[in-house]
């Protein structure tokens, strides 16, 4: 049980790395204009992926296909569950700091459907820059847990 759990934590943390280095290349490479906000997706985005990570990776014995197709659906999940959070969080910043009424900012229902029109276009951006890094962390991660099962073999 214990090792399930240390299998998750590390899976969870190969996904935020691998989310924070797609942060940074679509930022640094694609859109530099938008250099400000790096600080803020630099913080959300591997939390989302880690969480998504624990809740989507698959459970049984690892192949290179379903790890494939696992990093493939973390990376791509997580644009929507990255751009609810953004704007949850600004909301949250915007009801601590009282200043709701002059805010422009959707409510936590509104924002599910802006999170899926903004996640339709940073798929379109940087989504072929995000989509192979997940599918690379999946490849890597079966050769990582593969290598543990031979270890724990001999």
């Amino acid at each position: 049980m214990i090792t399930e759990w240390y299998r998750k934590i590390w899976i969870a943390l190969c996904f935020a790395l691998s989310a924070l280095l797609a942060t940074a290349i679509v930022f640094l490479f694609i859109m530099p204009e938008g250099l400000e906000a790096i600080p803020f997706f630099s913080f959300i985005s591997p939390i989302t992926a880690a969480l998504l990570a624990v809740l989507i990776w698959p459970k049984q014995q690892p192949t290179i296909w379903r790890n494939i197709l696992s990093g493939f659906i973390i990376s791509t999940l997580s644009h929507p569950v990255t751009w609810y959070l953004v704007f949850f969080f600004y909301w949250l910043y915007d009801v601590i700091m009282a200043r709701l009424s002059i805010s422009n900012l959707p409510n936590p229902i509104e924002a599910l459907q802006f999170a899926i029109g903004m996640s339709f276009w940073s798929l379109i951006i940087a989504g072929w820059i995000t989509a192979p890094i997940g599918i690379l962390t999946g490849i890597i991660l079966f050769y990582i847990e593969k290598s543990w099962v031979y270890s724990k073999k001999y």
